[in-house]
């Protein structure tokens, strides 16, 4: 793959609603737990670097519930792609 780190880039955080990071079994808070990165290349009359953040959330509790949370990856016109559309 090349290297598109040089292009202007516009960073957008997309992250958990904040009454989901709680343990629905027994309403312990998640913590907050590193994030996953990814990019896509936005085609425009010049080229923008978009980088997604999405913060990740561990749960803090004991309970048979969901390990991780972390926010839906934002659409792509092409799956596994780096354009947007």
């Amino acid at each position: 793959r090349r290297d598109y780190s040089a292009l202007e880039t516009i960073e957008e955080i997309h992250d958990v609603a904040e009454k989901e990071r709680i343990c629905p079994g027994c309403g312990a808070p998640y913590a907050a737990f590193g994030e996953e990165t990814s990019y896509q290349i936005d085609w425009q009359v010049h080229i923008v670097r978009h980088l997604h953040r999405r913060p990740t959330y561990r749960r803090t509790c004991k309970c048979k519930t969901r390990g991780m949370l972390v926010a839906p990856v934002p659409a792509k016109p092409i799956p596994k792609g780096m354009f947007t559309s």
